[in-house]
């Protein structure tokens, strides 16, 4: 998944990050943080200091804003209709249907949500969002997404489903999930910003689709099952603003971004209390202007331990 590490075109001469001048107005109007991103940039200070469990009950009341209050219209975009929301589901938050999925004859991949389901009212595509905001609420220096070995897993970890992320490259994790939480995950995926990839909705999403068409390898088990038919969990998000921490994993300045995000996804219904496996494996082709062959991959298996 693109989203373990930074995007190759963003370290590249040809980009455009550091040009004076470039892209003015986005980057004028990406520094207008809102309350509400300072109360994420805490929580983020939160963890650093009090540590995972205590900073997430600070994300179990979401506290949106629409865009067109924080003053972020410029190059023609008309982002009005655009929410920001950098809390994730709290306990509160409707728990995931337990009744497995293999009650349903048409599900090829027993124990995993189909694609057209909406775990706890929402479908994947949004759960997707949810997952980037949670990616990039993260600080480098302790997020889940930079962790060889499973001991950052539970991190920023809120509500009633668990996320689990790739690597840049490979890794071997083991974690610990409560009982009864859904764990989502990607197989592969990728997500496009303004001003980085492009300068309006249109251009982000054209690009989001166009990392995802280059994949040339998907695969996951579960408990060394195959999973099948990926192509159906394929799922593009709609215009979102992603708030973006100091110091995140990703190399973005603090602030709010326009992006949107696509990407192989998986949702699992709630594992039984013991031991499983979990494999990921994703590639594509990244980007025109890198190495040649340019491709991404990442490949991760999970060791889970349900209590």
């Amino acid at each position: 998944m693109r989203g373990t590490g930074i995007h190759p075109c963003r370290r590249s001469p040809d980009c455009d990050r550091n040009t004076p001048g470039k892209h003015k107005d986005w980057e004028t109007a990406i520094k207008k943080i809102t309350a509400t991103v300072l109360g994420a940039l805490l929580v983020a200070a939160a963890i650093g200091t009090a540590g995972p469990a205590q900073a997430t009950s600070a994300l179990d009341r979401p506290d949106t804003t629409h865009a067109d209050d924080l003053g972020i219209n410029s190059g023609g975009v008309d982002l009005g209709d655009l929410t920001i929301d950098v809390g994730l589901p709290g306990s509160d938050a409707p728990a995931v249907s337990r009744v497995k999925a293999r009650a349903d004859p048409g599900n090829l991949n027993p124990g995993v949500f189909p694609p057209s389901s909406h775990p706890s009212g929402m479908t994947y595509a949004q759960w997707s969002v949810i997952w980037w905001k949670w990616a990039f609420l993260q600080p480098a220096a302790i997020s889940a997404l930079n962790d060889p070995t499973g001991a950052r897993c539970a991190v920023l970890q809120s509500g009633p489903v668990w996320f689990l992320a790739g690597a840049m490259g490979s890794a071997e994790r083991t974690c610990t999930v409560p009982r009864g939480k859904a764990i989502l995950f990607p197989v592969i995926n990728g997500w496009c910003s303004i001003p980085f990839d492009g300068k309006t909705l249109s251009e982000i999403t054209s690009c989001a689709k166009a990392q995802m068409d280059g994949v040339i390898l998907k695969e996951a088990s579960v408990d060394g099952v195959q999973l099948q038919n990926l192509d159906a969990y394929r799922f593009r998000s709609s215009p979102f603003l992603l708030p973006a921490v100091p110091t995140n994993y990703f190399g973005y300045d603090p602030g709010i971004y326009p992006s949107v995000a696509d990407g192989f996804w998986i949702m699992l219904y709630p594992l039984s209390r013991g031991e499983h496996t979990l494999h990921l494996r994703g590639c594509y082709v990244a980007c025109s202007n890198t190495a040649d062959p340019p491709t991404f991959e990442s490949n991760v298996t999970y060791h889970l331990r349900v209590r």
